[in-house]
């Protein structure tokens, strides 16, 4: 089963980036090097989509091991949805519309958007969206601490 991270009262962010405390059990490694962990869901009410987050704050080195784990996190996510489990714990999700988004620091390098485009292609054919939101540093506020 995919553990699936949410943002609650129960969970907080640690130092790290990409790990949540939460009150549930030890700390948990969320970003594209943990597959088996969902960084983010919920519902974006404005869209009407339920939306599912992946986040990758490490910098982009066009490598195959960063490429391998986006592609085992688009799997996992993918096999998250259509398999059911989604709605099995979330049944109020069912029948909604389903976004993917992958959150990012910097823009992917070319072989990470390649791998990006035939993703989307091939979950458009699903009816799941996928969309690549680069961060930009700083505009969350002066009290994030993203920009320390």
């Amino acid at each position: 089963m995919t553990k699936v991270i949410h943002h609650n009262a129960n969970i907080s962010r640690s130092d790290d980036k990409d790990t949540f405390m939460s009150s549930e059990g030890p700390a948990v490694l969320t970003g594209l090097a943990n597959p088996a962990v969902i960084d983010l869901l919920g519902f974006d009410s404005k869209r009407g989509e339920v939306l599912l987050v992946m986040n990758e704050s490490r910098p982009w080195d066009g490598g195959d091991e960063q490429l391998h784990q986006l592609q085992e996190k688009f799997n996992a996510y993918a096999s998250f949805i259509l398999d059911g489990e989604m709605t099995s714990v979330h049944p109020e999700l069912a029948g909604k519309k389903t976004r993917i988004e992958l959150r990012c620091d910097q823009m992917p390098p070319e072989p990470a958007l390649g791998l990006l485009q035939a993703i989307h292609d091939q979950l458009e054919l699903q009816e799941i969206k996928v969309e690549v939101v680069i961060r930009t540093v700083g505009s969350c506020g002066k009290h994030c601490g993203c920009h320390a």
